[in-house]
């Protein structure tokens, strides 16, 4: 059963109940009213009935001139009082002892009724209700003195049209229960079908979600909670659609970056092969030529040598834990220089240092290389006599370090993709000077285990400042006097 059927049946159930119930309370208090009026009627009726036969037996006792009358002429007399009762009676029997005096249409009367009456101790009334052959009567009893003796007179009241009208509403109210249950029934499945019509809107588009759809967007109609529903499956799809298409880019990244990696090892493998069997094949080489070929076969090795490493550490960046130390800036620079100094001077550059009485907290080893990378960028954008900056700055919202030079610089184009894996902007410059792509690819992938940014800034032929960046207040990495 679907969930707004059973609300629906839910809802039917609770309202007749309901129906019912209200209907059962006011006939049962309609039934108790008419009830009581019956009975105090049939009890005024019988006690009028008792007094007025004292009031004709008074009567006679004072035209006879006497104090009390015979229990025979009592007796006798009773025939003729009781001709007569008037009201709603419709039947009286008065008994003396266990014997019955005088009986009117009293074929009815209870037993039960006569013997408690009899054993009563006082004159107050007795009351029964029975069906009698289809008949509802309500029955009174009571004891009453004639002239010093007890009586028993008992009155009989036929109370059907109480019990025909009891019925008679019944009827009706069952009646208008089943013609209200339809007619609000009618009523709530409408409402019902129309406040659960987002609902059925919302379960349409989970499976189209399902279904690998992530572009619907659910409108945000009905109630709040309908709407706050659509609004979160919204949500959810806006994201899922975001973080496939993350995938699917960094799937298509990856895919470039073994098409770009299977490309620059085939350049190098190429000539180490091309030139190894020429070396082979000669028999009788020039020593100018060997030296040649030997000297292309070292520098495409050492090339295949330098992108292994890089790809490695750059493989092995994200999932190496790293050795956060404290680390005095001075120090750092000064090991820097001694190691990359020389070898920029063999170019006929010059690296010079800006330092800071500072600490910052990296990995030694691993930051040192990102500074390498760094220098060794600066040098192939460089000429000779230029210079190349290793600095350090501060200011109130970050604190930064990096390398400066004065080489070729970058255009904005070239900025944006600079830190993509073999992304060069001059293939051949670059690969003339031993390079392949990956060093600020490699970079940006520290700076991010540190906790920091690469943010580069370059103009063409003015040279390039790239630096790694920490938020003041963003990272536990924050320099420190």
């Amino acid at each position: 059963m679907k969930l707004w059927q059973k609300v629906f049946f839910s809802a039917m159930a609770l309202l007749l109940i309901a129906i019912n119930v209200t209907a059962g309370v006011l006939i049962g208090g309609s039934y108790r009213l008419l009830l009581e009026q019956e009975w105090e009627r049939a009890v005024s009726e019988h006690q009028y009935f008792t007094a007025s036969v004292k009031n004709q037996i008074l009567a006679q006792r004072l035209r006879q001139g006497e104090i009390l009358l015979k229990t025979e002429e009592v007796s006798a007399l009773l025939p003729s009082v009781l001709q007569n009762p008037g009201g709603h009676i419709q039947g009286m029997a008065v008994y003396f002892g266990d014997k019955q005096l005088q009986s009117t249409n009293a074929d009815a009367l209870s037993g039960e009724l006569v013997d408690a009456v009899k054993e009563a101790k006082d004159s107050s009334c007795r009351t029964l209700i029975q069906d009698v052959n289809g008949v509802s009567y309500l029955m009174v009893g009571s004891t009453v003195k004639l002239e010093g003796i007890d009586y028993h007179f008992f009155t009989l009241s036929d109370i059907s049209a109480t019990f025909q009208a009891l019925n008679r509403q019944l009827f009706f109210a069952q009646v208008a229960g089943i013609l209200f249950a339809l007619l609000i029934g009618s009523v709530l499945m409408l409402i019902v079908i129309r406040l659960f019509k987002p609902f059925h809107q919302v379960v349409d588009g989970l499976q189209t979600l399902a279904d690998g759809d992530y572009t619907l967007r659910l409108p945000e109609t009905g109630g709040e909670e309908f709407k706050l529903l659509s609004r979160n499956i919204n949500t959810m799809a806006a994201s899922v659609e975001e973080n496939i298409g993350r995938v699917k880019a960094l799937a298509d990244n990856r895919k470039q970056f073994i098409d770009n990696l299977a490309h620059e090892m085939k350049t190098p493998l190429t000539s180490i092969l091309g030139f190894a069997d020429l070396l082979r094949v000669q028999k009788n080489v020039e020593e100018k030529k060997r030296q040649e070929y030997a000297g292309i076969i070292l520098e495409e090795t050492r090339r295949l040598q330098s992108l292994s490493g890089k790809l490695m550490e750059l493989i092995t960046t994200g999932n190496t834990e790293l050795e956060m130390e404290r680390v005095f800036v001075p120090d750092l620079f000064q090991e820097i220089i001694q190691t990359a100094g020389p070898i920029l001077e063999r170019s006929g550059m010059t690296l010079i240092s800006k330092p800071a009485d500072k600490t910052v907290l990296i990995d030694r080893a691993l930051f040192k290389s990102l500074l390498y990378n760094l220098i060794d960028n600066g040098m192939k954008a460089s000429s000779k006599g230029d210079k190349v900056c290793l600095f350090y700055r501060d200011t109130e919202e970050e604190f930064s370090v990096g390398v400066a030079d004065q080489g070729i610089g970058m255009s904005k184009e070239t900025i944006e993709k600079a830190a993509e894996p073999f992304y060069m902007a001059d293939k051949s410059r670059t690969r003339k000077a031993g390079g392949a792509g990956l060093g600020l690819a490699l970079c940006a992938e520290i700076a991010r285990r540190h906790g920091a940014s690469l943010n580069i800034q370059s103009e063409l032929h003015k040279g390039s400042i790239v630096s790694v960046v920490w938020k003041k207040g963003e990272s536990s990495d924050e320099s420190q006097s």
